[in-house]
């Protein structure tokens, strides 16, 4: 009796040790059952690739392969990859869609009104408006809402508006910010340089620098080699104009 339980249990190491063996075939995913450094590890769920045959792959690039391997094409955008699955449109007879083209689809269908910009269509979906009951909201006036009746208050500049929603602050721990801070917040912990004025700060966002690569500009530097450029290109075309229209005066004469 001993001796079968021993077998037994044998039996289900050695299953639980080819179980922890099980890694994805795909070169760029690389999850492993059993590794501790994928926090949902124990959760994943394995398939066998329809590519590669006896090869393991995760759930999640199974998916990937099942949809490129669909061979499909979106009669809306023609693109021919989606993100989730494939669905079938309502309006266009045995045509499918891609995720971001069906959502659109439903949207039109829906034949709704914003009651605060009056729009007939949304980026998004459509929402239930927080103030007015039985009023539908586009994407983003339901988020100037949110922005509107939130108590929540900017930790850098103390408002308690904001041009979007409401984010998270990267270095106060549980605080908010405003879309304009949260930005500036951003460009602060970039560390980047300005390659041209040294400043560590930008209006904006920090711009490839094309004369030294590797380096960065500031929105206001690179405005001003932008207009600087631009205003070289129309002078070498004038003078181009110029020196045409003069050849032309010539054979003439």
């Amino acid at each position: 009796m001993n001796q079968q339980q021993g077998a037994n249990n044998n039996a289900n190491n050695n299953d639980q040790a080819l179980a922890a063996e099980k890694t994805c075939i795909n070169e760029k995913c690389k999850r492993t059952k059993g590794n501790h450094a994928n926090k949902n590890s124990k959760e994943i769920r394995w398939r066998k690739s329809k590519v590669i045959p006896g090869a393991d792959i995760c759930q999640s690039c199974y998916r990937v392969e099942t949809l490129a391997l669909a061979d499909k094409q979106c009669a809306m955008c023609d693109s021919r990859k989606t993100n989730g699955c494939w669905y079938r449109s309502k309006v266009i007879q045995g045509g499918n869609l891609c995720r971001k083209c069906y959502n659109k689809e439903l949207t039109k269908l829906q034949d709704k009104t914003c009651g605060a910009c009056n729009a007939t269509e949304t980026s998004a979906s459509w929402y239930n408006s927080h103030v007015k009951v039985g009023v539908s909201l586009c994407h983003r006036c339901y988020y100037r809402e949110r922005a509107t009746i939130s108590t929540k208050i900017c930790v850098a500049c103390g408002s308690d508006k904001t041009s979007g929603s409401w984010l998270k602050s990267k270095s106060v721990e549980g605080a908010h910010l405003c879309v304009n801070c949260y930005y500036k917040e951003l460009v602060a912990l970039s560390g980047k340089e300005c390659c041209n004025c040294e400043s560590k700060t930008t209006s904006s966002i920090w711009y490839n620098s094309k004369e030294e690569k590797g380096k960065h500009l500031c929105a206001k530097c690179y405005s001003r080699g932008r207009k600087r450029h631009l205003r070289e290109v129309k002078e070498q075309k004038e003078k181009e104009k110029t020196a045409a229209a003069a050849k032309k005066t010539n054979r003439r004469t």
